[in-house]
């Protein structure tokens, strides 16, 4: 069973990531509940033949909270899982008051959040890149510390384009960001660099696709930096569509512990360019699928995007590249990976044992 925040499609890496990975569990006849607060895929579960309990997983009202944890032990008790399996520190937390004796495994989906030390009882913990592995043998002992990369080819949730068609020559440079709007994700980064681009005459146009807490700044920002050629459309559920019609993605996070959406892009057979930063410099092969950029540094983000801009050989060199290798991208190698971290931990708890 899987436990998490909520199911909400808002483009949300962890809600994403959980989904691909029932899905697939359940297409090998696994009997697969999830708890967490609703929010839309637990219609796609359902569908699939996923079991979901309302769980309410936030800590506010404390008393909902409380309540979640007597809730999960009447469901736990239920269901009687071989394995649970914990998304976030939060839910970890009402699972583990909930007295069951099934073995724990913990996602680390992000190494950043002092939270993450929450998952120290685990049985195993699920660390999403090497880099993330790395940084988390400080906290967690190497016995319990499984590196386990995301997948996203073959995706159930999302359908991938096929990859981007050539472009007339001529036309405009068409760069696009998709993710969060928050400080981590690099945005203000990007906008900068691209009013550089346009004070030196690359003609490009930019879209922003998301939402978060500061899309009302980057507007702002936009605004002030007088950029024309910038459009902002929000959260989008076909963000691979959206890819296809698109020349270059750009990746600009200050930190990333994966990078889902460069990993969609390199499905989509787009250039890359990206921050070298933890999990986007793994997903892009160490520059084989991508251009790496010094992250927070405008300047290199400017003239990676004006060099791309103004060779489309080059842009189509970097497509192929990413289109290529993709296996190790797959939700099911996800799958398989986490079936044998949970078959470890079974052979140690074996039921009634």
């Amino acid at each position: 069973m899987h436990l998490l925040e909520h199911l909400r499609i808002a483009g949300n890496g962890i809600t994403d990531a959980v989904v691909d990975l029932a899905i697939s569990q359940r297409s090998e006849g696994r009997d697969v509940l999830v708890m967490s607060s609703p929010g839309g895929y637990e219609e796609l579960l359902a569908r699939r033949g996923i079991s979901f309990v309302n769980l309410h997983t936030a800590r506010k009202p404390i008393v909902r909270w409380v309540g979640g944890v007597w809730r999960a032990r009447r469901v736990l008790r239920s269901f009687a899982p071989d394995v649970i399996h914990a998304h976030t520190p939060t839910s970890y937390i009402q699972a583990r008051l909930s007295g069951q004796s099934a073995p724990f495994v913990a996602t680390a989906h992000t190494q950043f959040s002092p939270s993450t030390r929450l998952f120290a009882g685990a049985d195993a913990l699920i660390a999403v890149s090497e880099s993330d592995g790395n940084a988390l043998r400080d906290w967690f002992p190497s016995r319990k510390l499984h590196v386990v990369r995301n997948g996203v080819i073959g995706s159930q949730r999302v359908r991938l384009s096929s990859p981007t068609r050539p472009r007339a020559s001529g036309a405009s440079v068409s760069l696009l960001y998709g993710g969060g709007l928050n400080r981590r994700k690099g945005v203000d980064i990007l906008l900068t660099a691209f009013a550089q681009m346009e004070a030196t005459g690359v003609d490009a146009t930019l879209t922003i696709v998301g939402d978060g807490p500061e899309r009302e700044k980057l507007q702002k920002l936009a605004a002030e930096l007088g950029l024309k050629r910038v459009s902002f459309l929000g959260f989008r559920s076909d963000l691979p569509d959206v890819m296809a019609d698109h020349d270059i993605f750009v990746v600009p996070s200050r930190r990333e512990p994966f990078g889902l959406v460069a990993a969609q892009a390199r499905a989509v057979g787009l250039c890359i360019v990206a921050s070298q930063v933890e999990g986007l410099t793994e997903v892009l092969e160490g520059g084989r699928a991508g251009v790496l950029v010094e992250p927070d540094n405008v300047e290199a983000l400017a003239a990676a995007l004006t060099d791309l801009a103004s060779s489309p050989s080059l842009r189509a060199a970097y497509a192929h590249r990413a289109a290529d290798n993709l296996e190790w991208l797959s939700v099911d190698r996800n799958r398989v990976d986490v079936d044998r971290v949970y078959q470890s931990l079974v052979s140690q708890h074996p039921k009634g044992g």
